[in-house]
């Protein structure tokens, strides 16, 4: 029974500030696939411990959405939480954006962290919000954070330096081959966000992650 306290008191953090619907994307601030335990706020709210999927809390209804190699696991991980598996490409199953448009009234604001949303999705959210006559709420706040208690820490691994023998080329090689190819698209700046490239760039590694 512990997802659904959990989900209840994320509808209290949602009610306090004006909330109707709040987006728990599997995500972190690097949009990585695979996340360290402090970020792992869908699989903490929900209980689904798969790679993908994203959840959507209103008032009344929460729901999980994921795709076919999860169905599976989501239904038994699921069962009991009273969260609504919504399978992601099966007939009749709207999107998320499709089920927002079409659940909340006009005037109701959908909030979510928007270090766990890439630019195109937040337009996405943006633009259903707006031809939907919602408003779209994007907080510093992550409502999960606030009520997740006893969330592990940041990852504290330290960083070491790649060998040559392991990564094949120098930083150097490294940083003029990206610097090439900025130049072919006539680039002056190149920004990293994806944790495998700031780490291959620089020839780093760390442990925060096993895999």
């Amino acid at each position: 029974m512990q997802v659904r306290y959990r989900i209840k008191a994320v509808r209290k953090e949602m009610k306090a500030r004006g909330m109707d619907a709040w987006l728990v994307p599997s995500t972190d601030p690097h949009l990585s696939a695979y996340v360290p335990e402090c970020w792992q706020r869908r699989a903490w709210v929900s209980g689904f411990t798969g790679s993908a999927g994203d959840v959507v809390i209103t008032a009344s209804w929460a729901g999980l959405w994921t795709d076919g190699r999860y169905f599976l696991q989501a239904s038994q991980e699921l069962a009991g939480t009273g969260i609504e598996l919504m399978k992601i490409g099966v007939s009749g199953v709207p999107t998320i954006e499709q089920f927002l448009s079409g659940r909340l009234k006009a005037g109701a604001v959908v909030g979510c962290d928007p270090q766990v949303l890439s630019v195109s999705r937040a337009e996405r959210l943006a633009r259903t919000c707006k031809d939907s006559g919602l408003r779209l709420r994007l907080s510093t706040v992550n409502l999960v954070d606030r009520v997740w208690k006893d969330r592990p820490s940041m990852p504290r691994q330290p960083l070491r330096v790649q060998p040559r023998r392991y990564s094949g080329e120098t930083v150097a090689r490294r940083l003029s081959r990206v610097r090439a190819e900025m130049a072919a698209v006539g680039a002056d700046a190149h920004v990293l966000s994806a944790l495998d490239a700031i780490l291959w760039t620089p020839n780093l590694r760390c442990r925060a992650l096993e895999c």
